[in-house]
């Protein structure tokens, strides 16, 4: 949120206040599988139209 380093250095809690059992914490989630989910028509027909989206389009 701040690309300036020390307005950035204003804002950043110390790693301390993000260990348990902090209220704050940060977390890494893994994405395994992904999906494109088209709710459209969904309220109409109850049709579960998402499409899955191949692992390699989702690496950079």
């Amino acid at each position: 949120m701040f690309p300036d380093p020390h307005q950035r250095a204003e804002w950043q809690l110390p790693p301390s206040l993000l260990r348990h059992p902090a209220p704050h914490r940060l977390y890494l989630v893994e994405v395994d599988r992904w999906w494109l989910i088209d709710t459209r028509t969904w309220a109409e027909d109850r049709i579960d139209r998402r499409i899955e989206v191949p692992a390699a389009h989702l690496e950079r």
